[in-house]
């Protein structure tokens, strides 16, 4: 059996490819739905996080509050853009 550099059994080569990159999907069970963050979705979430929500919600956030719906949609946008760049797959 083949050994690596610290003289530990690491098993026999094996022939690989990389899969399909993963891409956003939309998730559906019956109590739920988990679908990518959409434009749909900004005045729903700014109203319950920006305007309904007290303000001790924002004292461990890293961002906020955002006071107005463009600024938050902004943030939602370099958010999405973030997640796009990765490579790989957070579980």
């Amino acid at each position: 059996m083949p050994v690596n550099e610290y003289g530990q059994p690491v098993g026999d080569p094996v022939q690989w490819t990389p899969g399909q990159p993963l891409g956003p999907v939309t998730l559906t069970s019956r109590t739920c739905r988990l679908e990518p963050l959409g434009d749909t979705h900004v005045p729903a979430l700014y109203a319950e996080l920006c305007v309904e929500s007290p303000t001790e919600f924002w004292r461990y956030m890293s961002v906020g509050p955002l006071v107005d719906r463009e600024t938050f949609a902004v943030h939602l946008d370099t958010l999405r853009a973030r997640l796009r760049r990765r490579r790989c797959a957070r579980v």
